[in-house]
């Protein structure tokens, strides 16, 4: 066995009686790597990572071709560390308990884990029945609001096609906060009204960004709770 063998089997020794207590973030990106580069010093790969990205968070979120770029990391390894947030995100989504949108706080929490580590905006509808149950949840496009909100037919035809009788959507301001903007505004109203036309009713308008969440709604003095 050689040095690094020994090392390696050390951590993760370590990690499995203790987890990663007494781990720096170095050292819990150099456990990970070991298992997608076998024979190789996973520790200098670790900090060109961190060195690039300036936290473990800019790593997890940093793009296939982003990681890439950066010395020792290929496309399996790049590949590798896109799976680890994809599969946090899947395990939170997996988790929801909520069939029933009662309410504004209802809605944010099954929206929330949709949106982790989103680096770009992206637009859900949750679809509901006249119960409020839910039918199913669809991503509307990624990009601006205002891009996808142009595109009223392509939510009709989904509303449609689901014979949904209400409808919530959500949105993500990656870098920004939850306060919602004009063009937030302006298309949660030009949906509501071709929407409204078909007898589907828009009950809220969720924004997410980071670990907060809102409704529109709540921040316009027309507010509507969902009923």
């Amino acid at each position: 066995m050689g040095t690094h063998d020994g090392h390696r089997q050390r951590m993760k020794k370590s990690f499995a009686e203790h987890g990663l207590e007494g781990f720096d973030d170095v050292n819990a990106l150099e456990l990970l790597l070991f298992y997608v580069r076998a024979r190789c010093n996973t520790n200098e790969i670790a900090h060109e990572l961190l060195d690039r990205f300036g936290t473990l968070d800019g790593v997890l979120e940093a793009s296939v071709e982003e990681l890439e770029s950066v010395d020792g990391v290929g496309r399996e390894t790049a590949v590798f560390l896109r799976l680890i947030p994809e599969m946090s995100r899947r395990y939170m989504m997996s988790k929801r308990r909520v069939t029933v949108v009662r309410n504004t706080d209802d809605a944010c929490e099954y929206f929330r884990p949709l949106f982790m580590f989103a680096r770009t905006e992206r637009v859900y509808a949750l679809l509901l029945d006249n119960m409020l149950r839910v039918i199913s949840c669809r991503e509307l496009g990624s990009g601006s609001l205002d891009g996808v909100s142009m595109n009223i037919r392509s939510v009709v035809e989904l509303v449609v096609n689901y014979r949904a009788s209400r409808i919530v959507l959500a949105h993500n301001h990656p870098h920004g906060s939850i306060e919602p903007s004009h063009e937030d505004y302006t298309s949660t109203d030009m949906l509501s009204k071709a929407l409204g036309s078909f007898g589907v009713y828009v009950l809220d308008h969720i924004i997410v960004s980071g670990t907060e969440s809102g409704s529109i709604y709540k921040c316009n003095r027309d507010y509507r709770k969902i009923v």
